[in-house]
């Protein structure tokens, strides 16, 4: 193997205070204050620990929890603190459309409002999920490919739509 660029590994990396972040999970914490009827979740603790330690340490952790053990906090709470602690952008991969749009609809501005968090977030889907404009200016030089009718008028209402889009 040739290495044409070593690979960057950024200096001075500053860990994260656990404790300081596990006390937004317990009670007096930012989200217990912030969210009625709100539970401690030893599990979701733990998990967080374990987020922020892999983090720390630089490894990978592999975690494994139930339904309703808190599990989108205990992810985000780290990789946010991460992220802004060490000006590096983390990326949280899901396996469902719909996780992300709780994530970005509802955990994070949770998270800006109740924590006072400066940070961005972006939602990418993926590429299933995205007009390939190359297929549909194919589509567009082939019409013959399709059958007359709904189909034809969804293909038409596709070509409008991409005239207005990013």
């Amino acid at each position: 193997m040739r290495v044409v660029v070593k690979a960057f590994r950024p200096a001075g990396r500053k860990p994260l205070d656990l404790r300081k972040l596990e006390g937004w999970l317990r009670p007096g914490g930012r989200l217990a204050d912030g969210i009625p009827a709100y539970e401690e979740r030893p599990q979701q603790i733990a998990m967080l620990g374990a987020v922020g330690e892999a983090f720390n340490t630089d490894s990978i952790a592999v975690i494994e929890a139930g339904t309703g053990t808190g599990k989108s906090m205990a992810y985000l709470l780290p990789s946010i603190a991460w992220a802004l602690r060490n000006e590096e952008k983390v990326v949280i991969a899901t396996g469902t459309i719909n996780l992300q749009e709780q994530l970005i609809e509802k955990d994070l501005p949770l998270l800006h409002r109740l924590g006072g968090l400066k940070f961005e977030a972006a939602l990418l889907k993926g590429r299933g999920n995205y007009l390939c404009r190359r297929k549909a200016d194919y589509a567009r030089a082939h019409p013959d490919l399709f059958d007359a009718g709904e189909k034809a008028a969804q293909l038409d209402q596709i070509f409008g739509w991409i005239k207005t889009t990013t």
